[in-house]
C-alpha cells in the first residue's frame, strides 16, 4: 500500500472512531422520560408513502366469512319461526358443513397420490382444499349462530314466563337490575312526567294468580323512583308487561309501584358507590362539565343536561357520552406504554392489560354494550400495536364470532353494528387516510382528521337509519374535540381510582378533566348553534344508500386530490372523456356535412 493510500485510510479510520462514545446507561427516571418522548415522537410521525410502498397483502379476509355467517345465523333465528324450523335449518346447515369437510378430506388424500409431474392438477387441488375448509367453517359458524340464538330464545321464552312475555299483562315481578337507569327522551308512552329505563333480568313473576320463576331479559320503565335504583340490586315491582314489537327485541315492564329492594350485591354496591363518588366529586364544576365528565369516563349520564346532550348529538359527538371501544383502547394503550417503559416482560404486559380490562368492565358494569366495547377496544389496540390492517379484519371477525355466540341478541343491536363498522373503518381506512393527509398536512393534524373521518365514512350510512339527518359539522366537531378526549378520559379514570382513598389527587384530576369536558361542551354548543349544522336527509334504506354514495365520493375525492396515483387516474379519466366527446362531436358533424379539425368547424 502506498503512503498516500495509507494516509487516506488513517484519516478515514480516525474520522470513524473519533468523538465521544454513546451513553448506554442511564438512571430509571431519565430512561422512562426518554422512552415516553420517543414513543410520542413515533406516534405523531407519519411516513406519507410507507403505506403505499409496503409490499404484501394489506388485509386478511379469511375469517370474515366465518364471523359474518355466525352473525347472520344469530340475526335470522328470531325471524325464522318455530323451533322445529330452526332445528331443520340447523341440521341442513350441519349436513352441508359435514359434506364440505368430507370433500376436503377426500381431496387432500387424492392430492397426496397425484404424480409430481402433474403439477397443474396438483396446484388446482392445493387451491381447492382451503376453499373447502373455509366453506365448512362458514357453514358450521352459521349453524352455531342459529343454534345459539335458538337456545337463547328457548331458554327465555319457555314455560309460563314465555307466555307472559309474548302475551303481556299485569304482574308482580322480581327483577335483578343489570344496568344503571337512564332518563328517556320520549315521554307520554307510559305516563306523564320524566321516565327512566334500566336493563334487568326477570327472576320471578306472577300471572293469573300463579307464581313462577323465570330467567329472561327485560327492560324496566318507570317514573322518578326508578332513577334511584342501582345496578346489582334485586327489586320487587308491580306493573304491566308489554311484549316486544319486533323479533329479537326485549319486552318492557312498565312499573306502576315503588320499587322495593329485596337484595343487593355487595360488590355491585361498592361499584355503585364508586361511581357515585365520582359524580359527587364533579359537582363543583360547571354544570356541563359536571355531567359530561362522568359520562365520558364510565358512561354515567344521570347529571348530563338535556340541552347539551341534544347539541352533542347534532354535531356528531353523542358517542362520547357512552362507554365505547375508544375508552378501552386508550386505557390499554396507557397500561401498555407504562409497563413497557418499565421494561416489563411480555407476559406481565398481557396480564396487566387483562386486569385493566376486567377492572374497568366491572366498574362500568358488565352490560352487553360494555362487553362489546371491551372486545372492540382490544381489537383497536391490536391494530395500533401491530400496525397491520389485515390482522384487524381477523381480530374483528374473531370478536364478532365470540360475542355473537355468547350474546345472540347483539346480532340485532344497532349499537353492535355501529361499533363493528367504526372499528373496521378506523383499522382499515385510518392508516391510508393518515398517510394521504400527511402528504399535504402536518402529521399530528393528519392523524387527528383521519381517525374521525374513517369512522364517519363507515358509520354515516348506518346513522341515517337512526337519525335521518346530515351532520355537516360532525368532522369539524370531532377534530376540535380530539385533543380533549384523552385528557378527560385519563383524568376521569384517575379520579375514579383515587376518589375513595386520596381525595386531593382526585380533586386535581377532576379539575383537569373538567376543563377538558367544558371545552368539549362549549365546542358542541357553539357548533350546534350555527346555521346548517343539521340538514334533513331521506329516511330508510334509500337515505342510507345515498349516504353511502356520498361517503364513497368523499373518499374518492381525497384519493384524487392528495395521492399522485389518484391525480394520474383523474388525468387519465379526463383524457378519455375528452376523446369520447371529440368522437361524439365528429360523428355529429359528419352527419351535418362538416369537418372538425383541432376544435374548429370547417364546411
Amino acid at each position: 500500500m502506498s503512503d498516500e493510500r495509507r494516509e487516506a485510510w488513517n484519516r478515514y479510520r480516525e474520522a470513524a472512531v473519533s468523538g465521544a462514545r454513546p451513553r448506554v446507561e442511564a438512571d430509571a427516571a431519565t430512561t422512562l422520560v426518554e422512552q415516553l418522548r420517543l414513543r410520542a415522537a413515533q406516534w405523531w410521525s407519519v411516513d406519507p408513502v410507507a403505506g403505499h410502498t409496503r409490499s404484501g397483502r394489506w388485509r386478511d379476509l379469511r375469517l370474515v366469512p366465518v364471523g359474518a355467517a355466525a352473525w347472520l345465523g344469530a340475526a335470522l333465528a328470531p325471524a325464522i319461526g318455530p323451533s322445529a324450523t330452526r332445528a331443520g335449518l340447523l341440521a341442513s346447515t350441519l349436513a352441508v358443513a359435514a359434506g364440505a369437510l368430507a370433500i376436503a378430506l377426500v381431496v387432500s388424500v387424492v392430492k397426496g397420490r397425484v404424480a409430481a409431474r402433474r403439477r397443474g392438477l396438483s396446484a388446482r387441488l392445493k387451491r381447492s382444499v382451503p376453499a373447502a375448509v373455509l366453506t365448512a367453517c362458514t357453514a358450521i359458524a352459521l349453524a352455531a349462530g342459529l343454534g345459539a340464538a335458538a337456545g337463547h330464545h328457548a331458554a327465555e321464552h319457555s314455560g309460563p314466563a314465555g307466555e307472559l312475555l309474548d302475551r303481556g299483562g299485569q304482574t308482580v315481578a322480581t327483577v335483578e337490575v343489570t344496568g344503571e337507569p337512564n332518563q328517556q327522551r320520549q315521554r307520554g308512552t307510559f305516563g306523564s312526567g320524566p321516565r327512566f329505563a334500566a336493563e334487568g333480568r326477570l327472576l320471578q313473576a306472577t300471572d293469573g294468580g300463579r307464581s313462577f320463576t323465570a330467567s329472561a331479559s327485560i327492560r324496566l320503565v318507570g317514573g322518578a323512583e326508578m332513577a334511584r335504583v342501582r345496578s346489582g340490586t334485586t327489586i320487587e315491582v308491580a306493573g304491566r308487561i308489554v311484549p316486544a314489537d319486533q323479533p329479537g327485541r326485549t319486552a318492557l315492564l312498565s312499573v306502576s309501584s315503588r320499587p322495593r329492594v329485596v337484595e343487593s350485591d355487595a360488590a355491585r354496591r361498592q361499584v355503585g358507590a364508586l361511581r357515585e363518588s365520582l359524580r359527587r366529586s364533579s359537582e363543583w364544576l360547571w354544570p356541563d362539565a359536571a355531567g359530561l365528565l362522568p359520562g365520558m369516563t364510565v358512561g354515567d349520564t344521570a347529571a348530563l343536561p338535556v340541552e347539551l346532550e341534544d347539541a352533542m348529538r347534532d354535531v356528531g359527538l353523542g358517542h362520547l357520552t357512552a362507554v365505547s371501544g375508544a375508552n378501552f383502547t386508550l386505557l390499554l394503550a396507557l397500561v401498555l406504554l407504562g409497563l413497557r417503559s418499565l421494561r416489563a416482560s411480555r407476559a406481565m404486559v398481557l396480564i396487566g392489560c387483562a386486569l385493566a380490562v376486567i377492572g374497568f368492565t366491572v366498574i362500568v358494569g358488565p352490560e352487553p354494550s360494555v362487553l362489546r366495547a371491551a372486545a372492540m377496544g382490544t381489537v383497536g389496540l391490536v391494530a395500533l400495536v401491530s400496525g397491520r390492517a389485515g390482522r384487524s379484519c381477523s381480530a374483528v371477525s374473531s370478536a364478532v364470532l365470540v360475542l355473537v355466540l355468547a350474546q345472540p341478541p347483539l346480532a340485532l343491536s344497532m349499537g353492535f353494528l355501529l361499533s363493528v363498522a367504526a372499528t373496521l373503518g378506523i383499522a382499515l381506512l385510518g392508516p391510508p387516510l393518515t398517510q394521504m393527509l400527511a402528504a399535504r398536512f402536518p402529521a399530528w393534524l393528519a392523524l387527528a382528521v383521519a381517525v374521525p373521518l374513517s369512522a364517519q365514512l363507515t358509520c354515516g350510512p348506518l346513522m341515517v337509519l337512526i337519525q335521518p339527518s346530515f351532520l355537516s359539522l360532525s368532522l369539524v366537531a370531532n377534530v376540535a374535540s380530539t385533543p380533549f378526549v384523552p385528557v378527560v378520559t385519563v383524568a376521569g379514570t384517575l379520579a375514579l381510582a383515587t376518589c375513595a382513598w386520596c381525595p386531593p389527587v382526585a380533586l386535581l384530576a377532576v379539575g383537569v378533566g373538567g376543563a377538558g369536558a367544558q371545552a368539549i361542551a362549549l365546542t358542541a354548543r357553539m357548533l350546534a348553534g350555527l346555521p346548517g349544522a343539521t340538514l334533513r336527509w331521506p329516511e330508510g334504506v334509500g337515505g342510507a344508500v345515498a349516504m353511502a354514495a356520498v361517503s364513497g365520493l368523499n373518499a374518492a375525492l381525497l384519493w384524487a386530490t392528495l395521492l399522485p396515483s389518484g391525480q394520474a387516474a383523474v388525468r387519465l379519466l379526463a383524457c378519455r372523456i375528452i376523446r369520447l366527446a371529440r368522437a361524439a362531436l365528429a360523428c355529429t358533424a359528419s352527419g351535418l356535412g362538416v369537418t372538425v379539425r383541432r376544435g374548429r368547424v370547417e364546411r
